[in-house]
């Protein structure tokens, strides 16, 4: 695993960050989160199918698959929820600019925030 990040480079990497997003419209519905949630709800229904297959021992094993059985309801209740209001975004700031265009903008600084902790977020490195 890489070396992790202190505070001040996090903080450098996100101002950075936010000095690349000024270019934003402000939207309630976004046409590229609903595709996104549709494909998640889709795969999310692939998921359940094929749990449903594996015997109870074997999903106890990995923690994983055991995170997944346990939460199932709560993620899919979720995007279902998403999925069938439409509009059920608050508004966000829509990126414009080319990398990115039509994301929140709080959906790139999340995915940049796990690609700096090397996907170990934790309240300390978020704060």
């Amino acid at each position: 695993m890489k070396d992790m990040l202190g505070p001040k480079e996090w903080e450098k990497q996100m101002i950075n960050l936010a000095k690349n997003h000024q270019n934003v419209k402000m939207m309630r519905y976004n046409f590229v989160m609903a595709d996104y949630n549709r494909v998640a709800y889709k795969k999310l229904n692939k998921i359940r199918s094929s749990i449903s297959e594996i015997s109870s021992d074997l999903i106890i094993l990995i923690p994983a698959a055991r995170w997944l059985f346990d939460n199932f309801q709560m993620l899919y209740r979720e995007i279902k929820k998403i999925r069938s209001t439409g509009t059920s975004y608050e508004v966000l700031p829509i990126l414009r600019t080319k990398a990115y265009r039509g994301y929140p903008r709080i959906y790139v600084a999340a995915k940049k925030m796990v690609a700096i902790s090397g996907g170990h977020l934790n309240e300390e490195n978020i704060t």
